[in-house]
């Protein structure tokens, strides 16, 4: 390998450690507080739309979102109703934000009790995926 091919090869290994950091660890107190209106916005919808449910949220990096909600909660909602409410949901957590498509952020709705994953928003590519029982 020539020495430009190793010098990208570890600029590349760098950008991806970065950004695995980036999206893995704890979020940064700006990140907690940019987020602070999406946070609140989705908790809202969530109560309206479940009212009484134990659901948590959590971010995960400085762009991640998980939503933790026991099982039964997204099944109240038609399976054909889902994947619309999961899409709505996730572009509230995307909106107004270049970071979130840069950083390939993602919301992810979990169930409370076994930690499976219920459903998937990816922001970059507005991919929506729910988990079938």
């Amino acid at each position: 390998m020539s020495d430009g091919g190793k010098y990208l090869a570890t600029f590349g290994a760098i950008l991806v450690i970065g950004w695995v950091l980036l999206n893995n660890g704890d979020p940064s107190p700006d990140a907690v507080e940019f987020t602070k209106k999406q946070r609140a916005s989705i908790g809202m919808k969530l109560s309206k739309e479940f009212p009484g449910a134990d659901i948590r949220t959590n971010m995960v990096g400085d762009r991640n979102l998980e939503v933790w909600m026991p099982r039964g909660t997204l099944d109240n909602l038609a399976f054909k109703d889902r994947e619309q409410f999961v899409t709505s949901t996730g572009m509230m957590w995307c909106q107004d934000d270049w970071q979130s498509n840069l950083l390939f952020s993602t919301l992810d709705m979990r169930d409370l009790k076994s930690g499976k994953k219920l459903a998937t928003y990816h922001c970059t590519f507005s991919y929506v995926r729910v988990e079938s029982e």
